[in-house]
């Protein structure tokens, strides 16, 4: 069993960084995706190995650095980081007791910091406790953006093939209803 867990666990990584629009978003962007695809994949990576021991000090190294590399690397990262240690704490190591926050205590120690530190950076330097994307995209609302960009998506990732084929069902689903 712990030898099928490991291929599972490598086969999770191994189809992961080859989904192709994940190769290229992460690749072709040259920002700081991937950075935070690095930082995400080695969150999960955690979680499917079986959550953070309390007395692992690598294990507690690693969750500290994640945490505190989440929220500076990507602003989603204050969201992220703490979902992340819910579900460690959540996550019983090797048969442990269901809930123990003490596995993500460390954790959350550093990404208080962290955030805290980033945002008082940011007002004293910026003046402004958000990063700037924020302002400058905070102007209301948008519509026509977003039907856009819904558009692109759909077309990018081949969802209209997917939406002509939901439509096709049930469009034979109500031609049974109505010959019955």
């Amino acid at each position: 069993s712990g030898r099928s867990s490991a291929v599972a666990q490598w086969w999770f990584v191994i189809l992961a960084a080859l989904f192709p629009p994940l190769v290229t978003w992460s690749t072709l962007t040259l920002m700081d995706s991937t950075l935070w695809l690095a930082l995400v994949m080695a969150a999960a990576w955690m979680l499917v190995r079986g959550g953070v021991s309390v007395g692992g000090p690598r294990d507690r190294i690693a969750t500290m650095a994640l945490a505190a590399l989440m929220p500076l690397t990507r602003p989603e990262g204050f969201l992220v980081a703490p979902v992340w240690l819910g579900l460690i704490a959540l996550r019983p190591p090797n048969g442990g007791p269901r809930l123990d926050a003490r596995r993500a205590l460390p954790g959350l120690a550093t990404f208080l910091s962290a955030s805290a530190g980033l945002t008082a950076f940011r007002w004293l330097y910026f003046g402004q406790p958000l990063p700037n994307t924020y302002y400058a995209k905070q102007v209301g609302a948008w519509p026509e953006s977003g039907i856009r960009y819904l558009g692109s998506f759909v077309l990018e990732y081949a969802l209209w093939f997917w939406l002509a084929l939901v439509v096709a069902a049930a469009a034979a689903v109500l031609l049974r209803r109505r010959r019955d």
